[in-house]
């Protein structure tokens, strides 16, 4: 029903077609098996009486760079799943692509001062002053562009030397790093079915589903 008319660095903007038939009901369909079967079931419900189809998209392609087990420089803390840099120093993080090819590196926290990142000792960027979101819902930085193999890699986090420079002082925290394929996010296809298949969604986790007329 929407499509993608504008993006920028932090936000998009997504209009409604003028005919697009609005949903009668939507579920998101991550977690476990039981919990999505249960939800796919209430939509084909609202499905069935109204005559409906069934319209899904599959869930993103997403590949994980966990903080669990890593070593921690000197004065650093956790913060949540992830990591707070409460002074210089540098952590390495081992990950694992399925595929070769273009893809974009995501961190998720609060960053003022100057941090560096790179995967397999190639910097990729510098990023400070990103403050939005809190603590519930932490703010996703701009995406990383990088060419990876399929494999093993490392991406390392560092931060320098405290300074007088603005803002160095400030908060340091990265909850939650990730890659996905580039452009990902506006590839993702739409399926449809009638509602007698809603049990074909309980067989892996799907972005979410709807009833649509």
């Amino acid at each position: 029903a929407y499509n993608l008319v504008w993006h920028g660095d932090y936000y998009e903007v997504w209009a409604r077609g003028r005919r697009a038939r609005v949903a009668l009901a939507v579920a998101e369909l991550t977690g476990p098996p039981a919990q999505r079967c249960a939800r796919a079931a209430a939509v084909a419900r609202v499905a069935v009486r109204a005559r409906a189809r069934l319209v899904w998209t599959d869930e993103p392609q997403l590949v994980r760079v966990s903080f669990a087990g890593v070593v921690l420089p000197r004065g650093w803390g956790h913060a949540g799943q992830g990591v707070s840099m409460r002074g210089a120093g540098r952590v390495t993080l081992p990950f694992t692509l399925p595929s070769g090819g273009r893809w974009e590196l995501w961190l998720q926290g609060q960053i003022m001062p100057l941090v560096d990142v790179a995967i397999d000792g190639r910097r990729l960027a510098s990023v400070a002053a990103e403050l939005g979101g809190n603590s519930v819902v932490p703010n996703t930085l701009r995406p990383l562009a990088v060419t990876l193999r399929a494999g093993h890699h490392v991406l390392a986090v560092t931060r320098g030397h405290f300074s007088l420079a603005p803002g160095n002082g400030g908060f340091a925290n990265v909850y939650d790093a990730f890659l996905t394929p580039a452009g990902a996010a506006v590839q993702t296809p739409l399926e449809s079915a009638s509602p007698d298949r809603w049990r074909s969604l309980c067989a892996h986790a799907r972005e979410w589903a709807e009833a649509v007329p």
